[in-house]
């Protein structure tokens, strides 16, 4: 199934680490599941925003891959 998103950040205070999120639907093609995904100050919303979207729509369709 093919997933649709984006990453990016969001500033909240001058000097400090920025916001992480990502927002994404599946399948890319219908626009079925929204998944959405915040996180306070990560390193990256690669490394965690993304992962966690996956997860919850690895969850809805019953996927093991």
């Amino acid at each position: 199934m093919r997933v649709a998103g984006k990453t990016s950040s969001a500033e909240h205070k001058k000097g400090a680490k920025a916001h992480a999120w990502f927002i994404g639907y599946a399948p890319a093609e219908t626009r079925r599941w929204f998944s959405p995904s915040f996180w306070r100050k990560p390193a990256t919303a690669r490394a965690y925003a993304a992962p966690v979207a996956y997860k919850f729509l690895k969850e809805i369709y019953g996927l093991r891959h």
